[in-house]
């Protein structure tokens, strides 16, 4: 635990928006290695989703939520 103090409004909106960026780029490009060429109307609503729920995290969690994304995807 730290003894930070709560984000305020607009450091968590700067969270959300950086969090969405890394979540696009994220699943984008790992979900493109399983697509191929044609992209199917399901990539774009995964990368969408996905994308909102890394943000959502990344709002929540801040940095720590980087360092537990990247164990995930430790794999790529």
């Amino acid at each position: 635990m730290t003894d930070d103090p709560p984000p305020d409004p607009m450091e968590k909106r700067i969270r959300f928006g950086c969090g969405m960026l890394f979540g696009i780029f994220l699943l984008g490009v790992s979900l493109l290695k399983f697509v191929g060429t044609s992209l199917p109307l399901w990539y774009y609503i995964a990368t969408g989703l996905g994308a909102v729920v890394i943000g959502l995290l990344a709002m929540r969690l801040g940095d720590e939520a980087y360092r537990k994304l990247g164990s995930l995807f430790r794999w790529w």
